[in-house]
């Protein structure tokens, strides 16, 4: 495998990494995967947040108010330029929140830093999609 196929996958990974934490509860996982001066941004590019707690927490609101009834996404396009990686993927989810089911369809938009030979989040930009 090249270079760049090694970090390409171990970016992937990170995100992986991410997703796997949130649904799975395990939100001490998600410390190490957020650049203390993470940005968070949503629809029309609002800021929605800085900074590793905020992701934490944003990530431990909704997984602890709704609970996943199916959850997918597409494979992972990566690009990687030394110290800096693009990462962004496609999602579908339906879920029950307040006794209500509802579906979701959107993106991740993730820039990550290579720090120490670990990849974190510096960036994040989640966009929502009409549902089909």
């Amino acid at each position: 495998m090249e270079e760049t196929d090694v970090a390409r996958q171990a970016v992937a990974d990170a995100v992986a990494q991410i997703n796997r934490a949130w649904q799975n509860n395990d939100f001490a996982a998600l410390l190490e995967c957020f650049a203390e001066e993470a940005v968070m941004v949503g629809p029309g590019y609002k800021v929605l947040g800085r900074g590793r707690s905020f992701f934490v927490e944003s990530y431990r609101e909704f997984a602890t108010s709704a609970a996943i009834l199916q959850y997918s996404e597409s494979d992972p396009v990566v690009e990687v330029f030394d110290q800096i990686a693009i990462c962004a993927y496609s999602w579908t989810m339906t879920y029950r929140r307040d006794g209500a089911p509802s579906t979701e369809v959107g993106s991740d938009q993730f820039v990550l830093v290579r720090s120490n030979s670990k990849w974190q989040v510096l960036w994040r930009y989640l966009c929502f999609h009409p549902s089909p």
